[in-house]
């Protein structure tokens, strides 16, 4: 006789009963979790989104097109376009927001927020 048929029956189930409770919980938390982190991407993503779109808007016409070098923007247009990138910022609860381009096979900032806007 094995060990396990020796066990009453009513610890049998008991067995049974935690080990069918331990696997479905442990499934249920894997979906949970799954589905949170879906709807976490999905959410960022929607912001990341918005703020791309609104790119248009707070960058002038052309901008990075007229971009040679570090002097291409004057200092007052510069500041400018912070500026808007701080209010955007604090106003979609984002840390930063900049915009970049390939100058000289170079991946150069050429705009960004003045500080982290963490609300």
């Amino acid at each position: 006789m094995t060990y396990f048929s020796k066990i009453k029956i009513k610890f049998k189930i008991l067995i049974v009963m935690t080990l069918v409770i331990a696997i479905t919980s442990i499934a249920f938390s894997v979906i949970y979790l799954k589905s949170q982190k879906e709807a976490l991407l999905t959410t960022i993503d929607s912001r990341l989104e918005a703020v791309a779109r609104s790119a248009e808007y707070i960058l002038p016409e052309n901008y990075h097109d007229n971009i040679i070098d570090g002097n291409s923007i004057s200092k007052e247009d510069y500041l400018k376009i912070i500026d808007r990138y701080n209010r955007l910022c604090l106003k979609l609860g984002l840390e930063y927001i900049w915009s970049l381009m390939v100058i000289d096979d170079q991946i150069v900032f050429t705009s960004s927020t003045y500080l982290i806007c963490i609300k």
